[in-house]
């Protein structure tokens, strides 16, 4: 099964499934709320770029449209 609806054809009750869940905890420092982690930049160190298409699409890089 691949998504919810494959679920709810199946006869599973998707409602009670939710309900059964356990609520989430973050992880780490225990906050209940979300928090930005953030580094100064000149402490990442760079990396190279392995293209899928040369200077359009990264392997394992976000992209997003330019125009």
């Amino acid at each position: 099964m691949k998504d919810a609806n494959d679920l709810y054809r199946a006869g599973v009750n998707l409602r009670e499934l939710g309900d059964k869940a356990e609520p989430y905890r973050p992880k780490g420092n225990g906050k209940t709320e979300a928090s930005l982690v953030t580094r100064c930049a000149a402490d990442v160190d760079p990396e190279a770029i392995e293209w899928i298409w040369q200077d359009r699409l990264a392997r394992g890089k976000h992209t997003g449209n330019r125009r």
